[in-house]
């Protein structure tokens, strides 16, 4: 894996993006020669995609409250003994 200060990210924890995405040689880190990617790996492409991919938008949205259920299976008195305590972080 390799950094190219040419290509936009989007950041994962975002919630909101401006813009649409585009299926373009420009969006891949290599010399791509078409929309899927097909082309030379080794060659690094140094073309901007930012016209290309949406742009992560900053908002005054708090974090997410994250509730799921966490499942521990105890298995020290074997499997047929499993204890199952469900907790939530």
């Amino acid at each position: 894996m390799r950094f190219n200060a040419a290509k936009l990210l989007i950041n994962p924890y975002t919630h909101l993006l401006d813009g649409a995405f585009s299926y373009v040689p420009e969006i891949y880190g290599h010399v791509a020669d078409d929309a899927t990617g097909a082309g030379n790996l080794s060659l690094q492409d140094d073309r901007d995609s930012a016209g290309f991919v949406p742009y992560s938008i900053v908002t005054d949205h708090r974090p997410r409250d994250l509730v799921r259920p966490l499942e521990y299976k105890d298995f020290r008195a074997g499997p047929q003994c499993a204890d199952l305590a469900r907790f939530t972080y």
